[in-house]
């Protein structure tokens, strides 16, 4: 499947689907904690980039990688004028300067085939990979000789070159509690 077959046919839809070497593929649903971070990332984000020429958005806009990838990142700023002074009614954007996976347990196995297919992308500087129990991430840096990576710990900032901008931990992480567990009422509906 390509990417306009892949939006004749769920381009409506309700449920998160990305397109992953011509397979559409089922994203995994959300806990608040993984909304919680995408939401802080975007907003701290947009707060920062206002005066900068960049912008943010969430999965709901796709990243176009080739034909056979449209993929939904949790987040990604754009910087490309091109891209951002364009039409307001298109499903994906192509040129992202950083991108925000968060990891899910169950996208263990899919986070590095879809890492690589960010690192694909020439105008991608940064990867940043954000484990949320630990609320760690790694960060992905474009170099000349390839990709280097650095495991931040826990209370580290966020430090992006291009845009240049910094995230506090407590800005990421903001109202992310200790618990690690659905409860059951969560997963039942029932005490």
């Amino acid at each position: 499947m390509n990417v306009a077959e892949f939006l004749s046919n769920y381009a409506d839809r309700d449920d998160r689907v990305e397109l992953l070497d011509g397979v559409p593929v089922a994203l995994p649903v959300h806990t608040a904690r993984i909304s919680r971070i995408a939401m802080n990332i975007t907003t701290q984000i947009h707060r920062h980039l206002e005066t900068r020429g960049c912008q943010v958005f969430g999965e709901s806009l796709y990243l176009r990688v080739d034909d056979q990838n449209l993929l939904a990142p949790n987040a990604a700023i754009y910087c490309d004028r091109a891209e951002l002074d364009g039409p307001d009614d298109v499903y994906f954007f192509c040129k992202p300067s950083v991108i925000f996976v968060i990891l899910t347990p169950d996208e263990g196995s899919r986070e590095p085939k879809r890492r690589a297919k960010f690192q694909a992308i020439r105008s991608v500087s940064t990867i940043v990979v954000i484990e949320p129990a630990a609320k760690t991430f790694m960060q992905y840096e474009r170099a000349s000789d390839g990709w280097s990576v650095v495991e931040k710990p826990y209370g580290s900032a966020l430090e992006l070159r291009h845009p240049a901008i910094t995230l506090e931990a407590d800005e990421m992480f903001r109202h992310i509690g200790p618990r690690t567990q659905i409860d059951g009422y969560a997963i039942t509906g029932a005490d």
